[in-house]
């Protein structure tokens, strides 16, 4: 399984270019977005380049409007509270 983990946009450009996440994204079999608003471009927009029938994830406490996105799952906790259920919840998926 794929997963490409977005830690935050600094660790993104220090270790890659916004090319090579996407392409990472593209690749993914599961994406999991934690804690950000999702409204910082480009790396807001890595989101929707994530292949069709694959599960998104998103988590954070407060999370905003999110225009319509397929299969999005959006978890409004704190990550501390869901990444271990999120863990839970991939394992059954993927095995």
């Amino acid at each position: 399984m794929k997963v490409f983990y977005w830690i935050s946009i600094r660790a993104i450009y220090a270790k890659f270019t916004i090319e090579r996440a996407a392409q990472m994204t593209m690749a993914a079999d599961v994406f999991v977005v934690v804690g950000t608003s999702l409204a910082v471009y480009p790396a807001a927009g890595l989101i929707d380049l994530v292949p069709t029938n694959n599960p998104r994830f998103v988590i954070d406490k407060n999370i905003p409007h999110i225009r319509p996105v397929q299969n999005l799952i959006t978890i409004e906790k704190p990550a501390t509270e869901e990444i271990g259920l999120l863990a839970a919840q991939l394992k059954v998926m993927f095995g």
